[in-house]
């Protein structure tokens, strides 16, 4: 009798589970009957742990393809850093010739 007031004090705190273990109790086969309850109880559980670690990998995933998203940035600016430098680099040494074609080519 002490153990079922102390379920009932801990199912207070939670009204829908003291009338389902209420409910249980009065009917015929309550052992079979909570047994279910609990194992229900804990498959729930399980799954949630499940659910939670999904979840987490979820988070996970999605901080390596913001990384990867700002590595692929910063990788194309780099490349238009380069490509900028290329050309400049190009018209500089193209500048010479230009100019010496100009009076080359051109009626003194």
């Amino acid at each position: 009798m002490g153990q079922v007031f102390v379920f009932a004090i801990t199912a207070a705190f939670n009204p829908t589970l003291l009338a389902a273990v209420t409910v249980m109790l009065v009917l015929d086969n309550p052992k079979r009957l909570l047994l279910g309850y609990l194992v229900g109880a804990m498959m729930t559980s399980i799954k949630q742990r499940s659910i939670a670690n999904e979840v987490r990998q979820i988070e996970q995933g999605q901080q390596i393809f913001t990384n990867t998203v700002k590595i692929a940035t910063t990788a194309l600016q780099a490349y238009n850093v380069a490509k900028q430098q290329y050309d400049l680099s190009h018209q500089m040494i193209l500048a010479p010739r230009m100019l010496y074609a100009r009076f080359l080519f051109s009626d003194f």
